[in-house]
């Protein structure tokens, strides 16, 4: 039998603790592939739509991005054995040539306004 062993990769993660900021970067996260108006609240959580369907995210679960863009939930004791912090977190911003601002995500602070391309975020509005 033939072993493979996982590539190392550096993934982007929120942890989903309730609030509304911790939405509000899951939303700012989404991209083209599973856009941040696919993702509903619910009371018993998020529901986010996967490459192998909709799946419940718990209060405490962290949502990662993919490799291919797709968001999935993550239970916090696999993502604790799976994962450890990057030795260099950078500010998540867009850094497209030409950004391509597309989705509003309002809260009750700021709008984040996000980039088409690469669904980082590029600016925030104050209200």
């Amino acid at each position: 039998m033939a072993k493979y062993k996982k590539k190392p990769v550096v993934i982007d993660a929120e942890r989903y603790d309730g609030t509304e900021d911790s939405v509000v970067k899951i939303l700012a996260m989404a991209t083209r592939g599973v856009g941040a108006k696919a993702i509903r609240a619910t009371f018993d959580g998020l529901l986010i739509p996967t490459l192998e369907g909709v799946m419940l995210a718990s209060v405490g679960d962290y949502i990662i991005k993919g490799v291919a863009g797709e968001l999935y939930p993550c239970k916090p004791d696999i993502f604790a054995s799976t994962y450890e912090k990057a030795d260099s977190e950078k500010e998540e911003r867009c850094t497209c040539d030409e950004p391509q601002p597309v989705d509003i995500v309002r809260t009750r602070g700021y709008d984040l306004v996000a980039c088409y391309k690469c669904g980082k975020v590029v600016h925030e509005v104050e209200k």
